[in-house]
């Protein structure tokens, strides 16, 4: 059976390594006693303990050959490197190719890729690689490590240009620098700096200009990633790693008319969570991680909702308001808001005067939620307005037991549509996620709170703002995939500052406008869900970064129309969104795989029908029949845990029903 395993290990693994180790950390401080102890000696002891070298181009303290001795390194040294010559020396070469591990110091990657490339300290590090040594880094250290860096040669890359436009200036991308990471892509301070922003584009840009399909890795600060010489890589410290790929149920388009990313898969992950790169899927998760169910129905909206990206009143009134009065030439309207927003009120108020529109108000408090003629004002509206940003008191509407709950949810029944200014809008969905904006360290501290919003779209988790404030990226970006796991969520949008959305109720669709391309998450076939567990000193709770399998991100400036239906692009009218009449079954691999204890079998189906999950051995005998039941439509997750009875081996597991059977394969280790 070793046999076996060893020859089919050969012939399905695509190893993409030589003989070292890879650390990857996504910046931050280290600390004695904190997260980096566990990265960080990984290395020491990968290395077996022997001499490490940290290069730069600065003079650098001692902190960090400290810190590596301290995990019992026989020696660690600080290198400067500060120009080609330094970099071509013999002697340089010498110190390097000496170390069982380097570790390369943050800073400017430009400085490391134009004074080391093609020059002797290259060759050094992969020398060192090669004899199966350590080559570690963190921030832009990291980032040389790829196989296509972004080489910050004009200057750094920001989220929001790389968003709009993909082929800027200042993405330069080279894919001959040291390379020990081939195929792949990684960014470094991902939620801090809004980075999700830029990977997704550089991907996109590589594979537009070379025709290849990169791995994008984006690592969060505090966070390392540690890549065994087989390609299987475990995620250590406070944040997340996130693993972005083009599979073939992603589109890459682009054109004059703009650009289009649909259905990119990405699996995020956290603390003990492994990801086997050689085949781009995960391979083990720790016990903290939890099933959650794919096959429920989606709430989506109930009535038409326009969003907007920007909490300013004029502007929004100049651009969305507007185009939400041309729309639905409302004879009156109601504009909902709560104490301290007196003066947003008048210039609503006001704008809605000038185009002959009858108007009242509503200053949403404990008193008013039960009084019947505020709540008469509601039931005469043939629109509402919703603005403020005191979210815990605008989200009182959503008790239908008070006058003016009631009242609006019959009117969001009746399908009269509701326009929202910024943070607003995230109260008329499922739930919201609040306190995102009180500090800016929200997310870090674990302050940003789970809440219920009115559920007029149930299935929704949005985010205005995205990148206006860099101070606050990290709880902005953070509070999407924050927000979808705990309120488990199929879907997620942002909009940043002069963008706005219009959601409709009969399609089931959005459209965006604005500079900012769409940008929606769709979570619908997520089984599985973790979250950080690192708590900073005198923090609320835990580090608010998650863990999610099987995401799909869909980026698009070239059709800004979405469908919460088909989960796609709509590039055609039509007439509704019923699922296809043809029966579609799809059994995906298991994983992990191999595997020791547990792994998930997950299938698709389109139509009910009585369903045959079962698992054989290779002499066709029935070894455990996982189901046998009448199912409904939908996406399935399966944990099969084998017996204590069976051995290690190969084994096969069939899925049949109405016509359809399909077969595949897992291996099994005690």
């Amino acid at each position: 059976m070793k046999i076996i395993f060893s020859l089919f290990l050969l012939l399905t693994l695509n190893c993409i390594y030589a003989q070292g180790y890879v650390c990857a950390v996504g910046g931050g401080p280290e600390d004695y006693n904190d997260w980096s102890d566990k990265p960080y000696k990984w290395i020491v002891e990968k290395s077996n303990k022997g001499k490490i070298v940290i290069l730069s181009v600065n003079d650098e303290s001692q902190w960090i050959p400290n810190y590596f001795k301290s995990f019992g390194a026989v020696s660690a040294v600080n290198l400067k490197l500060s120009s080609r010559t330094i970099a071509d020396l013999q002697s340089t070469y010498d110190t390097i190719v000496s170390a069982s591990a380097i570790f390369i110091k943050g800073g400017d990657q430009w400085q490391y890729v134009s004074n080391w490339k093609d020059t002797k300290t290259e060759e050094a590090i992969k020398q060192v690689f090669k004899n199966g040594g350590v080559v570690a880094g963190t921030s832009a250290g990291a980032m040389s490590l790829s196989g296509v860096v972004f080489t910050a040669k004009n200057n750094s890359a920001y989220p929001k240009e790389s968003l709009i436009n993909p082929f800027y200036s200042a993405i330069n991308l080279e894919d001959d620098f040291l390379n020990l990471v081939p195929n792949f892509i990684i960014d470094t301070h991902v939620a801090e700096r809004g980075r999700i922003g830029r990977l997704i584009p550089f991907m996109f840009n590589y594979y537009i200009n070379s025709g290849k399909e990169i791995l994008g890795i984006g690592i969060d600060d505090m966070t390392a990633l540690c890549i065994e010489p087989n390609g299987i890589a475990t995620v250590y410290g406070s944040g997340a790693v996130s693993f972005f790929q083009k599979d073939a149920r992603t589109k890459f388009e682009n054109s004059t008319q703009g650009y289009l990313i649909e259905n990119l898969k990405c699996d995020q992950l956290v603390q003990e969570w492994s990801y086997d790169l050689s085949n781009r899927r995960i391979y083990s998760m720790p016990a903290s991680a939890k099933q959650t169910a794919t096959n429920r129905q989606p709430e989506l909206p109930i009535t038409d909702l326009w969003l907007s990206g920007s909490n300013d009143i004029q502007s929004n009134i100049d651009q969305s308001l507007s185009e939400f009065i041309s729309k639905y030439t409302p004879a009156n309207a109601c504009v909902i808001s709560v104490a301290g927003s007196e003066s947003s009120l008048q210039i609503v108020r006001s704008y809605l005067d000038t185009k002959g529109i009858s108007n009242s108000q509503i200053i949403v408090t404990d008193e008013s939620i039960t009084d019947t003629q505020e709540a008469g004002k509601i039931e005469n509206a043939n629109v509402l307005v919703v603005c403020g940003n005191d979210l815990s008191t605008l989200s009182k509407l959503r008790d239908t037991t008070k006058l003016a709950g009631k009242a609006i949810r019959n009117k969001a029944v009746s399908h009269v549509p509701i326009y929202s200014f910024g943070n607003s809008g995230k109260v008329l969905c499922g739930s919201y996620v609040d306190n995102v904006d009180s500090r800016t360290d929200a997310s870090y501290r674990g302050a940003m709170t789970n809440n219920t919003g009115l559920n007029l779209f149930g299935e929704l988790i949005f985010q205005p703002l995205i990148f206006s404030s860099d101070d606050y990226y990290e709880n902005r970006v953070s509070a999407l995939l924050y927000g979808m796991m705990h309120n488990r969520k199929m879907f997620s949008l942002i909009l940043d500052a002069g963008n706005y959305a219009s959601i409709s109720a009969q399609n089931k669709s959005i459209n965006t406008y604005g500079t900012m391309p769409l940008f929606v998450v769709d979570a619908s076939e997520t089984s599985w869900v973790d979250s950080s567990f690192y708590r900073a000193g005198g923090s609320i709770s835990t580090r608010q970064l998650v863990a999610m399998d099987n995401l799909r991100f869909t980026v698009s400036s070239k059709n800004k129309q979405y469908s919460f239906q088909d989960r796609n692009i709509i590039t055609s009218v039509k007439k509704d969104f019923k699922t296809p009449d043809k029966i579609n079954y799809h059994l995906e691999d298991n994983y992990p795989n191999p595997f020791n204890g547990s792994t998930v079998i997950r299938f698709s189906m389109n139509k009910p029908a009585h369903t045959n999950l079962v698992v054989y051995n290779l002499l066709g005998q029935e070894v455990q029949k996982l189901i046998d039941n009448n199912l409904e439509s939908g996406s399935y997750s399966y944990l099969f845990t084998p017996k204590n009875s069976i051995a290690s081996g190969i084994y096969l597991f069939r899925l049949t029903t109405q016509g359809f059977s399909q077969v595949k394969k897992m291996i099994y280790l005690r």
